[in-house]
Parts: C-alpha cells; structure tokens; sequence
C-alpha cells in the first residue's frame, strides 16, 4: 500500500508539472494559499445562500439546509486553498516574494 500511494504521488507531481504547475501563480491562486479561512469564510456563505435561493427557493422553513451548504462549502474551499498551499510550497513559490 505505501508503495501505491507513492507512485500516485509521483504521478500527481508529474501531471501537475505537465499542465503548467512550476510556473508562477496568478493572483487568485495566490490568495487562495495565502488566505485558505478566508476564502473558506467568503465562498462559504456566498454559496450557500445562492444554494438556498436557487435549489430551494429561498423557503424560510429551509434555511437550516442553506446553513448547512455554507458550512459545507467553506471548509471544501478552506481544504482547496491548503492544498493550493502545499503545491505552491513544493514549487517553492509559496510564501510569495
């Protein structure tokens, strides 16, 4: 098992590297790595309200459902911006200059 989860991790990095990953950053994946609560705490309520309104209509008996989408989505986009953090750190462009 260890032996497999090395070779996928070879091959993350490899694939990485192949779609552009040693090159720099832009802006937003910058933040990202910068700011990962922060960006959790944004895209949390932002998505979770547009989640509410949209698939539920906006019902107030509802709005627990909308809390829980905006929990849900702010810790995956807290755990996106730790690995964005990570990656950036393996191609030694985080912390930025």
């Amino acid at each position: 098992m260890p032996n497999l989860l090395a070779a996928l991790g070879r091959t993350f990095w490899r694939l990485d590297a192949l779609i552009g990953g040693t090159k720099p950053p832009p802006a937003g994946p910058r933040f990202a790595a910068a700011h990962p609560i922060l960006l959790g705490l944004i895209a949390g309520p932002l998505l979770g309200v547009l989640n509410w309104v949209i698939l539920l209509g906006g019902v107030p008996a509802f709005l627990l459902y909308g809390v829980g989408y905006a929990v849900i989505f702010g810790m995956l986009f807290t755990a996106v911006g730790y690995g964005e953090r990570m990656r950036q750190k393996h191609y030694g462009h985080y912390p930025p200059d």
